[in-house]
C-alpha cells in the first residue's frame, strides 16, 4: 500500500483535533467546578436556612415571654385591685355582713392574712 492510500493528518489537523480535545477538556473542568461550588455552598444556605428558622423561633419564643410579662403584670395589678377592695370592704361599716360569707372570709384569709 502506498502512503496516498491512507489519511494522514496534516499538522493544522492536529492542532484543530488538539484544540477541540482542550475545549472538551475546558468544558469537562467547568461543569466540575460549577458542580465543585454547588457543593460547597449547599452547607452555606443550609445553614442560612437553619439561622433564619432559629432567628423565627427566636423572634415567637420573645414575643411569647412578651406576653406572659404582660399578663404577670396585669395578674399582679389584679391582685393589687383585689386587696384594696377587700380591704375597703372589711373596714366598712357592712363588714360585719360581708364577714358571714364564707367566701369573703376565704379571700380575706388569703389576700389580706388575717385570722377572720
Amino acid at each position: 500500500m502506498s502512503r496516498d492510500d491512507f489519511y494522514t493528518p496534516t499538522d493544522t489537523d492536529v492542532l484543530r483535533m488538539e484544540n477541540e480535545l482542550l475545549v472538551f477538556e475546558v468544558r469537562f473542568l467547568k461543569a466540575q467546578l460549577s458542580a465543585s461550588e454547588a457543593e460547597r455552598q449547599r452547607p452555606a444556605a443550609r445553614f442560612k436556612r437553619q439561622l433564619e428558622e432559629t432567628r423565627t423561633r427566636l423572634e415567637e419564643t420573645r414575643t411569647r415571654l412578651e406576653e406572659r410579662e404582660n399578663q404577670l403584670a396585669r395578674a399582679k395589678r389584679a391582685e393589687q385591685d383585689i386587696v384594696s377592695l377587700l380591704g375597703l370592704l372589711a373596714n366598712s361599716p357592712f363588714s360585719w355582713f360581708f364577714g358571714l360569707k364564707q367566701s369573703f372570709r376565704v379571700l380575706e384569709r388569703r389576700y389580706l392574712d388575717t385570722d377572720a
